[in-house]
């Protein structure tokens, strides 16, 4: 972290801004804060404070919540999007595969298994 005490400047304490001559805030520990810097803080607090997804919209405790970006996730939900967000096939037929709560993916995915084997069994009489 950048240094606040530098012969006088006032430097944020999150973000190395030179904050002298701006509206800025001063922690307990008196340190500079930017205004940005500070309400970002303040957002983040209130998410983990607040124990809401931001996925699934339930309640958590705080030490099940993870926080990314400006966004609070539980576990699940963290898991999830970060197969999403890897965007491969075979992540996403393991998601819906793992007992995840989102029944209607399982059960297109089972029907969709049937139809190919029904359509393979088919191919396969006609065949030989």
């Amino acid at each position: 972290m950048p240094s606040t005490t530098t012969a006088g400047a006032k430097i944020c304490c999150k973000c190395g801004a030179d904050v002298a001559g701006q509206k800025r805030m001063k922690d307990s520990a008196g340190q500079y804060w930017c205004v940005d810097c500070a309400k970002a803080d303040e957002k983040k607090k209130k998410l983990i404070e607040g124990g809401i997804c931001a996925e699934c919209g339930q309640h958590f405790p705080r030490h099940d919540l993870n926080i990314v970006g400006d966004s609070a996730y539980c576990r699940p939900c963290l898991k999830i999007r970060a197969r999403r967000e890897t965007n491969t096939f075979g992540a996403a037929v393991k998601d819906m595969l793992s007992g995840s709560r989102d029944h209607e993916k399982r059960t297109t995915l089972i029907m969709l298994i049937i139809g190919a084997l029904f359509v393979a069994a088919v191919v396969w009489k006609f065949v030989l």
